[in-house]
């Protein structure tokens, strides 16, 4: 089994995540009032009646509001704007018990972003309740091996590892068998130094790579050789647009691929491996000119999650630029 440090009360620092939004807040004011107006107004033009954000079918649910609010967190919207409020109120009126790891994140996350502005969307009995049940839910979708699945009984990938750590975060709980997680994580490591979603898969993906990343780094199990193959992995995903494709062997870049390739690489300081000029045409290449990001840059239809991928990454990217000057 491989071993983890971990740290103690004294040097435990801030979650990656938190490190991380920290520079993208610091990189959308550099990107200017303009970059951050019209991109707000799109999101909120998003928000609904209910308080909740929608995605392409027009219906609020806590996914899209999820990432409605951390961009809008990036983005520097006051916390005296009303849709704060009114995103807590629709949170506050939210009875759905929680079924996967994801939706696990979405509700604890949005929880998160709206306290941070000074807002208490559930009385403290509530919140307890809302942690046993995410904690349950959480512990249901580990596997004998030591994976999580999205659902309890479901696929398991580093993706969920990844994400449940953060459910562990932000519920105030230490993640479970960390050590355990670790293993089936590193079990799906492939010959071409990236991640797959599962053990023996041939070939490595940009989604799973840039989650097994963040989860072995928030776990502070990364080591140099891990790093240095799953880093040139990524790399070796830039295309000619200068995204990054989701697979070896897929012809086109994407905006989820690419987000979250450049968001790995910026966890463990490899971000140099990119080129960074041609990956920022590429994110401007993807922006609508009124707001909002395609999927792609040629076609598609911008919505709530991608406008989040959008300014997150041309974002992290301006306070990378900025750190060099």
């Amino acid at each position: 089994m491989t071993e983890s440090v971990r740290p103690t009360e004294s040097n435990r620092r801030p979650p990656l995540s938190v490190m991380i939004d920290q520079r993208l807040r610091a990189g959308a004011v550099a990107l200017g009032g303009s970059f951050c107006r019209r991109h707000t107004d799109y999101l909120l033009a998003a928000q609904g009646r209910s308080g909740g954000f929608a995605g392409p079918d027009g219906e609020a649910d806590p996914y899209y509001t999820r990432f409605a609010l951390h961009a809008l967190m990036v983005l520097g919207l006051p916390p005296a704007a009303p849709a704060w409020a009114s995103a807590a109120g629709w949170l506050k009126a939210w009875r759905r018990p929680m079924t996967s790891v994801v939706e696990c994140l979405d509700v604890w996350q949005s929880l998160h972003f709206l306290e941070a502005v000074g807002l208490v969307p559930l009385e403290e009995c509530r919140r307890r309740l809302w942690r046993d049940e995410a904690s349950g839910l959480l512990a249901a979708c580990r596997t004998a091996d030591g994976a999580v699945t999205l659902v309890p009984g479901g696929a398991s990938s580093p993706y969920y590892a990844f994400l449940a750590s953060m459910c562990y975060d932000l519920i105030g709980q230490p993640m479970p068998d960390r050590d355990r997680a670790v293993d089936a994580v590193r079990a799906c490591s492939t010959s071409d130094g990236g991640f797959a979603g599962h053990p023996g898969a041939p070939v490595g993906q940009a989604s799973p790579t840039a989650a097994a990343i963040c989860f072995l780094s928030g776990a502070e199990a990364m080591d140099e050789a891990t790093a240095g193959g799953s880093a040139a992995f990524l790399a070796s995903l830039q295309r000619p647009e200068g995204g990054l494709a989701a697979h070896p062997i897929a012809g086109a870049a994407d905006l989820l691929s690419t987000f979250t390739g450049l968001y790995a690489l910026a966890t463990i300081g490899r971000t140099g491996m990119l080129k960074l000029g041609p990956l920022g045409r590429f994110l401007r290449g993807a922006e609508e000119p009124g707001g909002g990001f395609r999927p792609v840059a040629a076609g598609g239809r911008a919505d709530v999650e991608y406008t989040f991928y959008g300014v997150a990454a041309l974002s992290l990217l301006a306070d990378m630029v900025a750190s060099i000057r």
